[in-house]
């Protein structure tokens, strides 16, 4: 994992397709615990003492720490305790706080995983916000494919468009509300207050990959699975927990390189797992990738593209419009899987 870490390192400038740059590292960061307990790394540029902040309310709780450019905090442990577990609204007011006095950049671990918080961007003349969930499906039927939703400002509204069917709480603002079936391809609108939780998910091998979330301000979603499982994993079988946090798609890209991840322990290398979403409709994705070219075209926003690849140097994503990109490198002979979320060329630039 420490691999990871040192690639979300590289990530903290980035440009976005209508020229606004930002960073991100930022004051102000709410996420919430979606499976397990685990650790932050909290890290800053700059050379002096720079303050943070963690509170989580409902548990009246709160720790404080200072970091710099030569002294980050790598183990700032979160227990399981905080974890949303339900719809329910018992688990409503879980969404975790971090403040600082200067930018900080994080990022979120476990034993399984490990990907980067995202701070939470307003950005001027943007009314409308747009999400994808990303994840898998499982060899265990009980296991299931989620999705967690943070509310960063008050008054989000949030229309939630699932692409399987799922019950969600009528009025999530109401203690004892009950909920309502949302079929696949319909629609259902709540709203979410400052620092409040909402975990959806399925099991019986759904995948909710390509569930849409619209909303009229910015949002943390976490995506992932409970154990998740690739088509090869399946077959061994196997799951492993799996999450990450889905970036908006006012920062999707067009242009990625995907590397193999090197396992010190073994040897051979396994094929890795991809999976893309588009963001608009009639969008062409082509991966040069193992000596050949792969050119496929999805006809709607939020189609989801799967494709599998022995990566022995590098592979090439183009599309002509907007989209993510999450590998699933394997290792342990296809026990185990991670999320990563591909960053695009794109957001290496700084103006």
């Amino acid at each position: 994992m420490m691999i990871l870490s040192l690639l979300f390192a590289l990530l903290l400038c980035l440009q976005l397709g209508h020229g606004e740059s930002y960073n991100n590292s930022a004051t102000s960061f709410y996420f919430g615990l979606m499976t397990s307990s685990g650790y932050l790394t909290i890290s800053t540029l700059s050379p002096l003492n720079v303050t943070y902040n963690i509170t989580i309310e409902s548990f009246n709780y709160t720790r404080n720490g200072t970091v710099t450019k030569n002294r980050p905090d790598p183990y700032v442990y979160l227990s399981w305790h905080f974890r949303t577990q339900s719809n329910s609204f018992a688990d409503r007011f879980k969404g975790i706080h971090l403040t600082s006095d200067q930018p900080i950049s994080v990022s979120f671990s476990d034993y399984f995983s490990e990907y980067l918080i995202l701070p939470y961007h307003e950005y001027p003349g943007v009314s409308q916000y747009e999400y994808y969930a990303v994840s898998t499906s499982s060899y265990y039927n009980y296991t299931l494919s989620q999705v967690l939703l943070v509310g960063c400002i008050n008054n989000t509204v949030i229309n939630i468009i699932p692409t399987v069917d799922l019950f969600i709480p009528i009025d999530v603002q109401k203690n004892g509300s009950d909920d309502i079936l949302v079929t696949k391809g319909n629609s259902h609108t709540i709203t979410l207050h400052e620092g409040q939780t909402l975990l959806l998910g399925k099991g019986n091998g759904s995948d909710i990959s390509g569930t849409h979330f619209i909303s009229n301000k910015p949002l943390t979603v976490i995506t992932g699975h409970q154990c998740g499982s690739t088509p090869d994993m399946i077959e061994t079988p196997s799951c492993h927990e799996m999450q990450l946090q889905a970036p908006p798609v006012i920062t999707w890209g067009k242009r990625f390189i995907l590397t193999n991840f090197i396992n010190p322990y073994f040897d051979s290398t396994y094929s890795s797992y991809v999976k893309t979403v588009t963001s608009q409709a009639n969008t062409s994705i082509t991966i040069h990738c193992d000596g050949a070219t792969n050119t496929t075209r999805y006809s709607t926003n939020g189609a989801i593209g799967t494709y599998q690849y022995n990566i022995t140097e590098y592979c090439y994503v183009e599309a002509d419009k907007p989209i993510v990109v999450v590998l699933f490198p394997h290792s342990y002979f296809y026990y185990i899987s991670t999320m990563v979320l591909i960053p695009p060329i794109e957001q290496y630039f700084q103006e």
